[in-house]
Order: C-alpha cells, then sequence, then structure tokens
C-alpha cells in the first residue's frame, strides 16, 4: 500500500461523505490508497453513513472512545498500511491530483513534509471579520505560490500535509496536549528530524469556511495560548511564532492594552469592528483585531508579546 489517507472526524457526518465523495474522484489509482477514518466519540449518524458508503479505495472506519483530533490522527497513523500519511480534515474538498501531488516527492525523498494548498470558500452571508479573515489566509498562500519565500514548518496546516509513516512515528505523531498550533508543532519536530518541506500548490482542499467573528476570534485565542506553550517547549520558535505581533506599529499595541483593560463584551467588539470596517477597506483593520485576541491569548497563558526581544 503507498498511501494511508487519514480523515478524523466527530459528529460531521455530511461534511465527511463530501470529503470523501472528493476522493473517490482522484486521479491516482484507487488500488493503490486506503482511507482511515478515525470516528472519534461521534454521536450522530457517522458510523451508519459509512457503513453504507460505496467507495473505489479502500475504506478503513476506525471508532474510538472522543479523545480529541490529536489522539485520533495518531490512531489513524499507528493503524495505516500505507508508506505514506496523508493527513485530510473531514471538512476539506480534495482536488482530482491532490493525492497524485502529495506522492510525488516522497518518491524520490525519504524525509520530506508535502504542505498542501488549502483554499477557502465562503457562504454568502459571511461577516466582515471572516472576511478579513480569508484574506489574510488568501495572502499566505500567495507567498508560496509565487515563490517569494520557501515553505518552512509554520506553513503545515495538519488538514492537508503529508509525512512518511516512518518519520511521524519516529518523532512520536501529534502532542495531544496542546489545544492549537499541534501540527506546526509537529513540523518543527519533524524539521529536528531532517526532514524539509515542499510546497504542493496543487495538493488542493477546498474548504468551506462557516465560522463568524465570535469563533474565529475564540481560535485566535487558543492560538495564542498554544503558541506560547510551543515556545516554551521549543525556544527557538519563537520568533517566527510571534514576530508579526512585534512588527504592529506601537499605537496598536497601546490599543490592545486598552481593549484588555475595557474588556469589552463581544456584541460591543462586534459594533466596533463594524465600525471600523466602515471607515475604511476590511482587510486594513482585520490585523488590529486578529492580532488582538492572539496577543489576548499570549497573556492568559503569561506572556507579554508585545515587550518581547
Amino acid at each position: 500500500m503507498e498511501a494511508s489517507v487519514i480523515v478524523p472526524t466527530c459528529n460531521r457526518a455530511g461534511k465527511l461523505r463530501r470529503c470523501l465523495q472528493a476522493l473517490a474522484g482522484q486521479t491516482h489509482p484507487a488500488a493503490d490508497f486506503e482511507v482511515l477514518v478515525v470516528v472519534d466519540g461521534s454521536t450522530d449518524n457517522t458510523l451508519e453513513m459509512l457503513a453504507a458508503l460505496q467507495t473505489p479505495f479502500h475504506l478503513r472506519v476506525i471508532p474510538q472512545s472522543n479523545a480529541g483530533q490529536c489522539a485520533a490522527l495518531n490512531r489513524g497513523a499507528a493503524e495505516a498500511h500505507g508508506r505514506i500519511c496523508i493527513f485530510l480534515d473531514d471538512d476539506i474538498i480534495a482536488a482530482p491530483r491532490f493525492l497524485a501531488e502529495h506522492l510525488r516527492p516522497h518518491r524520490s525523498r525519504d524525509r520530506v513534509v508535502g504542505v498542501g494548498q488549502i483554499k477557502l470558500t465562503l457562504p454568502p452571508e459571511a461577516d466582515w471579520f471572516t472576511l478579513g479573515f480569508a484574506q489574510y489566509w488568501e495572502m499566505h498562500y500567495a507567498e508560496l505560490n509565487q515563490g517569494r519565500r520557501p515553505p518552512d514548518w509554520d506553513d503545515c496546516y495538519g488538514g492537508n500535509m503529508s509525512v512518511s509513516r516512518e518519520a511521524f512515528l519516529a518523532v512520536g505523531g501529534n502532542a495531544t496536549d496542546l489545544k492549537r498550533a499541534y501540527d506546526v508543532e509537529l513540523a518543527y519536530r519533524l524539521r529536528q528530524y531532517g526532514c524539509s518541506f515542499e510546497y504542493l500548490p496543487d495538493a488542493l482542499g477546498e474548504q468551506l469556511e462557516s465560522k463568524g467573528f465570535r469563533e474565529l476570534s475564540a481560535d485566535a485565542e487558543l492560538s495564542g495560548e498554544a503558541c506560547v506553550e510551543l515556545a516554551r517547549r521549543h525556544p527557538p520558535t519563537q520568533p517566527k511564532l510571534f514576530g508579526h505581533l512585534l512588527e504592529n506599529r506601537l499605537s496598536w499595541k497601546l490599543l490592545w492594552r486598552l481593549l484588555q483593560a475595557a474588556n469589552p463584551s463581544a456584541r460591543r467588539m462586534e459594533e466596533l469592528q463594524r465600525f471600523t470596517g466602515k471607515r475604511a477597506g476590511s482587510f486594513k483593520w482585520f490585523p488590529l483585531f486578529y492580532n488582538y485576541y492572539f496577543w489576548r491569548g499570549v497573556r492568559r497563558a503569561g506572556l507579554d508579546a508585545p515587550r518581547m526581544v
């Protein structure tokens, strides 16, 4: 078996079905790969849907008690038969050449991490914060698509990446005690293990971003907390994890402190965001708010990032 696609899932039967249907349309021969769906304590109809689903590839279903996404990914890799593990989120629709592109670099190198591209698709009712997040996301991949810099460990998102099963197991898999940033923490350890990184623009996955302001701002805070823990475990990661905070203008850092002191409600913050969004281009103000929430998570974890040197 050349490859194992590992898909963790919990209570998202509809999205999972669309994910698996896309894998059924791959250009790569279906006989050369398997798909492992690790059902992490789902209470919806996921297991029934999977039992009735017909696929051209070998589909293996691994149910387990709810233990979290990292534990599900580790379980899938432990039971995989393929030489290469391809990790895919259950809400991502893989393009037809997704699998072939992920496998290509692994045929000529042993220690390489494939970094796929994720495209966000927004619903028509997406709010201002979500629009800014999508533009920020697009700029991230534009740098890689245009070759303005090489990929590195902080570009690895667990929803679309590949690595040999041997290397994944050698570094101990995903850290199960991180709420966020577990994927880049894994990638950093893979870098220390001797892996290089190859960006794969045609290993494309499309994700419907249905989160709004409250969900995305909460995610940013959790990311801030997780990055503090990552930096404590691996001090050389600090410049990349927090450099974007240090680059912000002094006036924004002072505003963050004022907002922190005022501690406005979520509703008040939404009103402030809408106000600034109407006064200027949406994206101009997005970094102020996104980095504020990230900074809140950093401070909550015990680090005052804007004063770091």
